[in-house]
């Protein structure tokens, strides 16, 4: 019995099909060489030039006499009985967490309480300050859970790709107010300190500070 395939059309698993179904959808164009697929004994999805069916997958015939009807279109194949969505994603492979999230978010997390405890020392601006220092905790929170995962489903990868790329940007923002915030402080002494030699020089040396 012909093994059963999976295989990947843009954010979409596709299966299962068998060997000779996964022929047809190769040479009318459906799947493509470098699309993932997944059978049972595979350590991870692979493209499929790289399996072993790949020997089989050569290109369509060109047909030698004109009245030979040409191959059915595309659509046609793709309407075809095929189980369009994976029965139990438990049985594939997991995707690994993508690297650093878990980092910006605890970076993020602390950025967020000290900014939070800052609005909170003014009375008014505590309406301001707790949500601040709830996001903190709960980027904390949501940063232990990544620790702790194995990995992510196929299926919610690009969520997760999208929460780095928005933790990534917000951490570079903090960053960069840290570094404008110390200049700020830096400049400040030392206007300060040339204002006070100027009011000193001034009064003859006279003033009590």
């Amino acid at each position: 019995m012909d093994a059963l395939w999976y295989y990947a059309s843009g954010n979409n698993r596709l299966g299962p099909v068998g060997e000779a179904d996964l022929l047809k959808l190769h040479q009318s164009g459906v799947v493509k060489a470098d699309d993932l697929v997944w059978t049972d004994g595979m350590k991870d999805w692979a493209p499929l030039k790289t399996t072993a069916l790949a020997a089989r997958f050569a290109p369509p015939a060109v047909a030698a006499v004109p009245a030979v009807p040409p191959p059915a279109p595309v659509q046609a194949i793709a309407q075809q009985p095929v189980r369009a969505i994976l029965p139990d994603e438990s049985q594939l492979p997991l995707a690994p967490v993508p690297p650093g999230l878990s980092g910006w978010m605890k970076f993020n997390g602390v950025m967020l309480i000290l900014q939070g405890a800052g609005y909170c020392m003014g009375c008014i601006w505590i309406i301001i300050g707790v949500p601040l220092i709830m996001a903190g905790i709960a980027c904390f929170s949501g940063a232990s859970v990544l620790d702790n995962l194995g990995g992510v489903s196929g299926g919610s990868l690009p969520f997760f790709q999208k929460l780095k790329s928005f933790n990534l940007g917000l951490g570079i923002f903090h960053i960069i107010t840290i570094v404008l915030t110390i200049i700020g402080v830096i400049l400040g002494i030392i206007f300060f300190g040339a204002l006070m030699a100027t009011l000193q020089k001034t009064a003859g040396g006279s003033l009590p500070f």
